[in-house]
Parts: structure tokens; sequence; C-alpha cells
């Protein structure tokens, strides 16, 4: 359980430091079944799981707090202001999430004519809102980034894999994730880099079940799995 604790908030740790606002999305799911793991299950002692887990938790994610807090201080002088916030009031970018008012101007963006251009281009993807096309082309690069035809083969037999009742807690993390993308102007592919990952053992657990597939009493899915593999690295 103590090394458990402490791989799983080093990934917390990765993920604060690298895309907060998607890891935040990603982490939810798991956490929440952490939490509902210590109340609810039985069997295990409530002191066993202080100290453990509560702990070796609790104090990773207070480390990677304050070095967090720490390295604001540092950069923007105050350790409660993120950089990309400074960066914010600075510049007007990144612009806010949509349910949130547009930054309409910032001081930094009068200097430099590419800086101005970058923050009418946001202000404007902003203005635009959420639009059902657009989220479509946004899974249509996650798609064609991620996946494409050859790892989208296997993918066909998730329901199979959902069998296992503990990944559901993971593809209601991608759920999350891109559902919360959807609330920001912009989407590139490495934004959803959480989800790297739990794709590749999504795709993995397919390519298991694809092997097993009979046909006629016949393993006709090894055949198919042996030529995906070979696509695959072809590709």
């Amino acid at each position: 359980l103590c090394r458990d604790s402490l791989l799983f908030a080093l990934g917390l740790a990765i993920l604060a430091q690298s895309r907060p606002y998607e890891g935040v999305l990603f982490a939810l799911p798991p956490t929440l079944l952490l939490g509902v793991w210590l109340l609810r299950k039985r069997g295990i002692p409530a002191q066993i799981k202080w100290r453990k887990t509560v702990l070796p938790l609790g104090a990773a994610i207070v480390a990677l707090v304050l070095a967090t807090a720490y390295y604001d201080w540092r950069v923007t002088g105050h350790p409660g202001m993120m950089p990309y916030i400074l960066h914010q009031q600075t510049y007007g970018t990144p612009q806010p999430l949509f349910w949130q008012p547009p930054i309409q101007d910032a001081p930094g963006v009068h200097g430099f004519r590419d800086i101005a251009d970058v923050f009418r281009w946001q202000l404007a993807a902003h203005r635009k809102g959420f639009s059902w096309s657009l989220e479509a082309e946004r899974l249509k690069s996650f798609w064609h980034f991620y996946l494409q035809p050859l790892l989208s083969v296997p993918l066909l037999l998730l329901p199979l894999v959902l069998r296992r009742r503990y990944l559901w807690v993971l593809l209601l993390s991608v759920v999350a994730l891109l559902a919360g993308n959807a609330m920001y102007p912009f989407f590139f592919p490495h934004y959803a880099a959480p989800l790297c990952g739990l794709i590749i053992l999504f795709v993995v657990y397919g390519m298991r079940y694809l092997r097993a597939l009979t046909f006629r009493a016949r393993q006709g899915g090894t055949l198919v799995f042996r030529l995906l593999l070979a696509l695959i690295g072809v590709s």
C-alpha cells in the first residue's frame, strides 16, 4: 500500500508540473475512487489505511505543494501565482475557459506585432464559444495523433475489455479530460498527453482479446493479431 501510494503521488506530481489543468481532470476519477475505498473498504484496519495510504500520499502532496509554491515564488515573486497566470495578466494569453469572461486587453499586447496577433487570434476563438463542429475537429485531431486506423482496431473490443470493472474508472478519466478540454478555446494533441499511457493500456488489452478470438473453433484472431502487429511496425 505504501509503495502504491507513493507511486500514485509521483504520478500526480508529474501531471501537476506538466499539464496541470488536464492532470486534475485525469486524476479526479481515480482519486475519488481512492477516497471511496478508504471510507468503505472493510477488513483493513483504519491505522493501516492511515499509515500506508493516507500519510505517505498526504506527505508527498504536501511536498509537491511546497515545492510548487517555492518555484512560483522564484519565478513570479509570489508563491500563489503560477507563471502562466502572470503571463496571462501581462500578455492576455492564454484566454480563460469558455464560461469565464474573455480578457479584452493586457499591457504587454501592444509592444510587438506577433504578440498582438496571437492575442487577437485567441480572443476571436474565445468569442466563438463552444460548437459541436469544433469539438468534432478536436476529436479528429486527437484520433489522428494517438490512434489512426491501425490502433483503433483493438478498441473495437473495448466492450470486452471493460468487463474488468476497475478499467471503468480509467475510462472516466478519458471522458473527464476530453470534456474539460472542450471548455477551452483551443486543442492541440499534447494537451491530452496524460491519456497517452492509458490509450496504450486499452490498445494492449484490446489486442489480447483480439488474439483470443475464434471463428468456427479456429483461432482466426491470432492471424489478425500478427498481421496487425506487422502493419503497426511498418506504419
